[in-house]
């Protein structure tokens, strides 16, 4: 096996954990953490859609919602832009995002989960997103190719 061969297999491999860890993560996060979350009301202050573009990748370009609501503890007023902790994804166009994504209106009543810990963590999404195990999909896919440029260069 050429080293360059078993530099992209470990590459892979070190990417395929990542993200099955990523997505355990999301899973315990939703089943088990946010449970022990406080929910407070809240109301959104702002709701528009953005284009977003990545400052250290050109290829990561596109629409997603822009959410800002606020909510109360005690005498102190929070505010925060946090959704979710789902996989999210970019739409190429503003009409796309619009139609695959819940709409938010400013002024609306919504719940509140945040971190007793951390009063300023907070997301307004208190579901797991079956779109998540698009990173298992890919996780295993990635892991086929990388024991695929492990076996076709091995000798054997």
């Amino acid at each position: 096996m050429n080293s360059l061969n078993f530099v992209i297999f470990v590459i892979l491999l070190i990417v395929s954990l990542c993200m099955i860890l990523k997505l355990a993560y999301l899973y315990y996060f939703y089943k088990v953490l946010i449970k022990k979350w406080i929910e407070v009301e809240g109301l959104i202050i702002e709701s528009d859609y953005e284009y977003f573009c990545s400052e250290s990748d050109n290829d990561t370009r596109g629409w997603k919602p822009h959410i800002i609501y606020e909510y109360k503890i005690g005498d102190t007023i929070y505010k925060n832009n946090k959704l979710t902790k789902n996989l999210k994804f970019l739409y190429p166009e503003k009409e796309m995002a619009k139609n695959n994504n819940q709409t938010y209106f400013v002024g609306d009543r919504i719940v509140v989960y945040f971190n007793r810990n951390n009063y300023k963590d907070s997301i307004i999404d208190d579901k797991f997103d079956n779109k998540n195990f698009f990173i298992l999909i890919f996780s295993f896919i990635t892991l086929v190719i990388a024991f695929q440029i492990l076996d076709t260069n091995f000798d054997i």
